[in-house]
């Protein structure tokens, strides 16, 4: 390696750095996915809570009226302001983070709010 002689037309590889780059593409790779799958996730909260609020505004009641996401939970709740609403929407236990949520106001003049959590 460090001066050996190499002919011209031959490629002389150290396994060790190998290894080092391999592992470097590999977590670039982990990272690359993660972040495409946390986009994906929001971007489908968005429509989730979106669609859940307007249900639940146009029916007059809060509530459940959407098929939840797997492995999430969502806070509904009601109120004269939208900041009402998504404060009086129940939030779950332990450390599940807030990755969309939308406040929808019904013709009875109410705020419905939908937050989800994953």
């Amino acid at each position: 390696m460090p001066g050996d002689r190499v002919r011209s037309g031959t490629v002389s590889l150290d396994p060790k750095l190998m290894d080092i780059q391999m592992s470097r593409m590999v977590k670039f790779l982990v990272c690359v996915a993660a972040v495409a799958a946390c986009c994906e996730v929001e971007a489908g909260g968005r429509s989730f809570t979106r669609q859940s609020s307007r249900a639940q505004s146009s029916s007059g009641s809060h509530g459940h009226f959407v098929g939840l996401p797997g492995n999430s939970f969502e806070g509904v709740g009601v109120g004269s302001s939208p900041r009402e609403a998504i404060n009086n929407a129940c939030q779950p236990g332990g450390s599940r983070r807030m990755v969309s949520k939308s406040v929808t106001r019904g013709a009875n003049g109410q705020y419905y709010a939908s937050v989800l959590y994953k």
